[in-house]
């Protein structure tokens, strides 16, 4: 029968009867076990002591009948029932078989025979039962998941079927329309989106069913939406169409889009004003950046004026009383002299600064390493007495305006030259590394008088010198202008030293590469 030892209980009050029974599972032996019961109580003892596999019960037995074996709820049941009945019982056996017994059999020798058959197919229906039972409980436990996120989901859930009616009405459905679930199962969709119909459900469904049949799903589309007390909202809505066997369900999920509208309106709104506080801001930028340019150039004219007038009558006064004066005098117009040509010298660094902020940002492929030699050879010009060793690595390229790298380089190799004085060894280096980010990063470094570390960041400040002038030549506008063109170019530039040992200023170009 089964490749395990099948547990049989017989429960037969009629000695010979029962006797018949087990000697029809002889053949099968030893396949089976059979226990043997002559009352309902005796069966109930022999069930408490281990459950059978399956059980043959008589209807009729002295202390009850055999149907009270199977308990109250059909679910309940835990083994198959077979029941005998003598002919003109069949209807309460059949009574039986509806309170969960699973066959009966009329009392004969033939039936007898044929029990071994009728068990084997008893325990194949059992266990299409018992599958059943575990699918039948798995549909029940998703359809309560799928409840549970139904009620839970955050977004109005609504399913209908191919005519319109509702079928499911989630509370978020219920808070957003207004309408709780009695009201609104057994009504037709079209209630709650009027305006995309006509106000004739019937050619609204057909509509929608035609929409259906060519597409599976209906995704972001914005309608009008109509709560229960009439007043009207923007919808997100969303439709899935699930084609079951014999009918569809559509599924529509629609979420609130007054907030988003509201939101959208607001930043429209605020964009515009911010729109034409930026062109405002930009007119008023353009005027002071106009106003100063006229400023500069004025300061420029009404500080030469002046100072040429100090320098021509310092001469006057030299050749006039040329005679007459002492050294001391010869100091002190020596020293008004060099004060008008650092003056001159300041102005002329701050009108390069002026139009350094003024320049044109370019994307134009640049030759850094270009740039640097036609500098050093204008710096071995300017000094010939001097031996630098001067080192420009190859292939240095970026992009950008080539005019204000020029000046950018300019400063650093200058400045660089300048500090280096002291040194007979003095070098220069020029060359690049690779950032953290893969971006190029340049730098001049030299082995001159460097600096304290402490005073690094006014370094780039306008006017800001570590040394005095009469140390070394220079106004104090060179690394501001650096700064400036590094940070037009979208770039930043640092600096590093130790006193006696020299400096190196790194920077970047935004776009470099190479």
């Amino acid at each position: 029968m089964n490749d395990k030892r099948t547990d049989i209980l017989i429960v037969d009050d009629d000695v010979a009867h029962a006797r018949l029974i087990s000697r029809a599972f002889e053949p099968v032996e030893p396949d089976v076990k059979v226990r043997i019961a002559h009352s309902l109580r005796d069966a109930q003892h022999k069930i408490e002591e281990r459950q059978p596999d399956v059980a043959i019960v008589d209807l009729m037995l002295p202390d009850g009948e055999g149907v009270d074996l199977l308990p109250s709820d059909r679910d309940d049941i835990t083994y198959p029932i077979v029941l005998l009945t003598a002919h003109g019982n069949e209807r309460r056996a059949v009574e039986a078989i509806r309170r969960g017994a699973l066959d009966y059999v009329v009392k004969s020798e033939a039936t007898f025979a044929d029990l071994p058959h009728i068990v084997e197919r008893a325990l194949r229906d059992w266990d299409l039962v018992c599958e059943r039972r575990v699918l039948t409980a798995a549909i029940h436990e998703s359809q309560k998941r799928m409840a549970a996120v139904l009620e839970t989901a955050g977004d109005a859930i609504i399913i209908a079927d191919e005519t319109g009616i509702i079928e499911s009405f989630n509370a978020t459905a219920e808070e957003m329309f207004g309408y709780d679930g009695i009201e609104a199962i057994g009504a037709n969709v079209t209630m709650l989106i009027p305006d995309e119909y006509d106000g004739d459900d019937d050619a609204a469904m057909k509509r929608f069913l035609e929409i259906a049949a060519t597409r599976a799903a209906e995704k972001g589309r914005e309608v009008l939406a109509r709560r229960k007390d009439g007043t009207r909202f923007p919808m997100d809505l969303s439709i899935s169409v699930t084609r079951l066997e014999d009918h569809t369900i559509f599924t529509g999920i629609g979420r609130d889009m007054t907030e988003r509208k509201r939101a959208e309106k607001e930043i429209r709104e605020l964009n515009q004003s911010l729109e034409q506080r930026v062109e405002a801001r930009t007119a008023e930028l353009e005027s002071v950046v106009g106003e100063l340019r006229s400023f500069s150039y004025a300061v420029s004219h009404d500080l030469r004026q002046p100072l040429r007038a100090i320098a021509s009558f310092s001469s006057l006064i030299e050749e006039d009383a040329g005679d007459a004066l002492d050294e001391r005098c010869w100091d002190s117009f020596r020293r008004i002299r060099a004060a008008v040509a650092r003056m001159s010298s300041m102005i002329d660094s701050l009108l390069e600064l002026s139009r350094v902020s003024r320049a044109e940002l370019r994307n134009d492929p640049v030759d850094l390493s270009g740039l640097a030699r036609e500098i050093a050879a204008e710096l071995n010009a300017a000094d010939p007495a001097r031996k630098v060793d001067l080192e420009i690595a190859d292939g240095l390229m970026t992009t950008g305006n080539a005019d204000l790298l020029h000046v950018l380089l300019q400063n650093l190799l200058a400045n660089a030259w300048k500090f280096t004085r002291e040194h007979s060894d003095g070098r220069i280096e020029l060359g690049s590394e690779r950032g953290e980010n893969g971006e190029n990063i340049y730098y001049v470094s030299d082995n001159g008088v460097g600096f304290d570390m402490q005073y690094a960041e006014g370094l780039f400040q306008p006017f800001q010198r570590l040394h005095g002038v009469d140390e070394f030549e220079g106004t104090g506008i060179g690394l501001a202008t650096a700064l400036r063109i590094v940070r037009l170019h979208g770039g930043e530039i640092s600096a590093e030293g130790t006193i006696g040992e020299g400096a190196t200023f790194r920077f970047t170009v935004h776009g470099g590469a190479g």
